[in-house]
């Protein structure tokens, strides 16, 4: 096995005792360690807290591949210009 980051105790396994192990980062695992109602979070909030727990290396978290934002920030003032014939 490869070296999996498991910073707060979350990494489980699952499997067959003939088959090969499988690792899974529990979310409930956490709100049993006293992390808060994990399981109170929106589904797409845990489903990005269950990502940065794959991501983390234990010193700081990787930007998922991909992800860039889709515009640069635009103030108020300078949509209604925009919007101004």
């Amino acid at each position: 096995m490869s070296f999996k980051p498991n910073p707060f105790n979350a990494l489980q396994t699952f499997g067959s005792e003939s088959g090969p192990k499988r690792y899974f980062y529990s979310l409930p695992s956490l709100e049993e360690a006293g992390m808060g109602k994990i399981s109170r979070l929106p589904v797409s909030v845990r489903v990005l807290l269950e990502s940065v727990l794959r991501n983390c290396d234990g010193e700081r978290i990787r930007s998922p591949a991909g992800v860039r934002p889709c515009s640069p920030r635009v103030r108020p003032e300078e949509l209604r210009r925009r919007a101004d014939p």
